[in-house]
């Protein structure tokens, strides 16, 4: 088996590789697209989460993220995020999940962001 080709659909069509990027919010939101969205001039722009094939990006993160419940059900959330009680905290925070998915083996050519 080849990580070119899809199981699911029998070798008809191959995995998308084009590169996409995540990123999130001060709420801790993830959102992924083809490019980052520019910074507001009133501040609070979006925070680089990690970029990768299309085909694994949104699989890794669903994996990793906590999944919103109520309002925000259906969307990754980073944890600890939202708690956080200021800003730096957020960041600790964020920095901590971003060093955790940055080890290991599973990444399928994903590269996270660093707080540093």
């Amino acid at each position: 088996m080849s990580d070119l080709v899809c199981p699911k659909c029998e070798c008809k069509t191959y995995y998308d590789m084009r590169e996409q990027v995540a990123w999130c919010w001060r709420s801790g939101l993830i959102e992924i697209g083809d490019e980052m969205p520019a910074d507001s001039p009133a501040g609070g722009g979006a925070i680089f989460v990690a970029r990768g094939p299309k085909a694994f990006l949104k699989a890794e993160l669903d994996v990793a993220a906590r999944h919103g419940q109520g309002a925000s059900a259906g969307k990754l959330i980073v944890p600890g995020v939202p708690e956080a009680e200021s800003d730096e905290a957020a960041a600790d925070a964020l920095n901590v999940w971003l060093e955790w998915r940055s080890k290991g083996s599973w990444k399928k050519g994903i590269v996270y962001g660093s707080m540093k």
